[in-house]
């Protein structure tokens, strides 16, 4: 029993030795660290089994600097510890593994394991352990607000201080704005901080657009994005006048970052000169005799220039008018315009559906009346067959009609002598086809008076076998 229990030990530690050598792991700082140490195995095996572990800073070259940390025996699960620095958040959980809790950044460095026991030799397990720290992100406003019409500014600022490795940084939007961002970095203590300045040349169209920084980075579970939205100033837009449905009232508005206030300049001869507000009411609008009062409206905002805009009481009236008069037409034109709709679709619906249909189901398909057979005007039955063909063109260098006799019976009794002839043996025979009128080829280069109107002729060679049953009149009826 002793010598199984040293066969399957032998084996157990070549196998370890093999797979557990030479490891590394990466650990976010404050998380535990779980590392491969020895083979449970071979160690509940053993009664004597215990493992020394020892740490190699990662600033160190020199093995010989590594310190011993902890011991271990898994069979009474005693554990003493050999290093103030590691104090408490060394544990074994009996798996074969080694629990570092609170990983920071001064634990990294080499792990050694080193297995002793009696009759057994196994090799340290190594692991080389890297902390990855998660960097904190900052964004701020460099320039709030922003004046329309300058010219590139730095907006503001994304910084993922202190990580390791260092963050990726960039800055973000979803408009189509144009923008530019710069980057610097700086690293102390194996720490690096990244900056993102976001520079802009705002408009007034780069008010309250927002722009995101997102920060990645391999201790994150997810990026980090945050939004900020951009302050632009800029001067008041033109102003517009608005007139009441009861033509009585005007009301004036107009754009600008920070809103415009609203004054109204009104007609001479009135007691107050200026109103305030986006809404005044006209003076008799009317009486024919204010038609030439104006209002002016002004919106100032204290950036740039004020803007204004002037109506008539005539021109309120005016406008009023046209207004709802294109209002009609508007609504008469949409109404007419899907009544002609409708119509159009019914129209193809009924064109390419119904009346397709109708045009496959009304018989089988007619020839053309226009195409008519070619018969011979010198054709006369019982006459000498002629080659003739429905092209005028080619009759006329066609080769020359055979001009002897049909066989006679004297010819039919001379074969009937040489019975010794082969039966492959072939003899030519004039035939008459008469051709269908429907598949009929017409010359189109010619006129339909040049057309010809009967059946053609043709000759053929027909195999018969060696006798002649009689002459050519026979022959014709076999045709």
């Amino acid at each position: 029993m002793r010598n199984c229990f040293l066969i399957v030990n032998i084996f157990l530690c070549f196998f370890w030795s093999k797979i557990a050598v030479g490891l590394e792991s990466v650990f976010v700082r404050g998380k535990t660290a779980t590392i491969s140490c020895y083979n449970a195995d071979v160690a509940g095996m053993q009664d004597d089994f215990f493992v020394e572990v020892k740490f190699l800073d990662a600033s160190s070259t020199d093995p010989d600097d590594a310190v011993v940390i902890g011991k271990y025996q898994p069979k009474t699960r005693k554990k003493t510890e050999g290093n103030p620095a590691f104090s408490g958040r060394l544990d074994y959980p009996g798996t074969g593994s080694l629990e570092i809790s609170n990983i920071n950044l001064l634990d990294e460095g080499t792990y050694s394991c080193i297995s002793h026991c009696f009759d057994c030799s196994i090799p340290p397990v190594t692991t080389t352990v890297i902390v990855y720290i998660p960097p904190w992100v900052e964004v701020n406003k460099l320039t709030d607000p922003l004046v329309a019409g300058s010219i590139s500014v730095e907006a503001a600022e994304c910084k993922a201080h202190g990580g390791k490795p260092a963050a990726m940084v960039k800055w973000n939007t979803d408009r189509h704005m144009r923008f530019t961002e710069s980057l610097s970095n700086e690293t102390s203590e194996q720490l690096t901080t990244i900056t993102s300045t976001l520079n802009v040349e705002p408009t007034k169209f780069y008010d309250k657009i927002s722009f995101s920084c997102t920060v990645q980075h391999p201790a994150f579970t997810e990026d980090d994005i945050t939004t900020i939205l951009l302050n632009v100033t800029y001067p008041p837009d033109i102003p517009t006048i608005e007139v009441s449905n009861d033509q009585k009232t005007l009301t004036c508005t107009s754009g600008g970052n920070p809103p415009p206030s609203i004054a109204w300049q009104l007609p001479p001869g009135v007691t107050i000169s200026t109103a305030k507000g986006e809404t005044i009411e006209m003076i008799d609008p009317t009486n024919p005799d204010h038609y030439n009062d104006t209002y002016i409206c002004i919106a100032s905002n204290g950036v740039g220039e004020d803007q204004t805009t002037t109506i008539s009481t005539y021109s309120a009236m005016t406008v009023y008018n046209i207004i709802q008069q294109s209002n009609t037409g508007v609504i008469v034109g949409a109404v007419l315009g899907v009544f002609f709709g409708l119509a159009l679709i019914l129209g193809l619906v009924y064109y390419f559906i119904f009346r397709k249909r109708k045009e496959k189901e009304d018989g089988p398909y007619q020839p053309r009346s226009s195409i008519r057979s070619y018969k011979s005007d010198n054709y006369t039955p019982g006459s000498r067959p002629v080659i003739q063909h429905a092209n005028n063109s080619l009759n006329k260098n066609r080769p020359p009609s055979p001009t002897g006799p049909p066989p006679n019976e004297k010819m039919d009794q001379d074969d009937e002598a040489d019975s010794t002839d082969s039966d492959d043996e072939q003899h030519d025979v004039d035939i008459e086809v008469e051709v269908d009128p429907a598949t009929t080829l017409v010359d189109p280069a010619t006129s339909y008076s040049d057309q010809p109107t009967a059946g053609i002729t043709s000759r053929t060679s027909v195999n018969f076998r060696h006798y002649w049953k009689d002459s050519n009149a026979e022959v014709s009826n076999l045709c």
